[in-house]
């Protein structure tokens, strides 16, 4: 698996628009990078949120939406083109403890794509 990210590496970032937050951290945790997002994305986290799950070329991509508490259709926009990327490379991203309504969006999603 290519890489350039050190096992003991850690990053996190955030964003800040309008008054809602966003923020991802990114670690490498038993050969997967690991994002975990949290707070608010939309359209202003979109590019942070891309970024984070690309962070170090990894192919094994787990996304921790734990405390995410908010997604729209921009945001999660973001989160399909990494995934795009991570699946033409031979990698796979999942979404991993996404409640309330980041659940229910992820949901909708997915009963609309069957």
């Amino acid at each position: 698996m290519p890489t350039s990210f050190r096992a003991d590496a850690h990053t996190s970032v955030s964003t800040h628009a309008r008054g809602a937050a966003f923020t991802a951290g990114a670690e490498l945790h038993r050969g997967a990078l690991v994002v975990h997002i949290a707070g608010e994305l939309d359209l202003a986290g979109r590019h942070l949120a891309t970024d984070s799950c690309l962070h170090g070329g990894q192919l094994l991509v787990r996304v921790d939406m734990t405390d995410l508490t908010f997604i729209d259709p921009d945001g999660y926009g973001g989160l399909v083109a990494a995934r795009n990327l991570i699946e033409r490379c031979g990698g796979s991203m999942i979404f991993l403890n996404a409640t309330g309504q980041p659940h229910n969006f992820l949901a909708n999603i997915a009963t609309k794509r069957t």
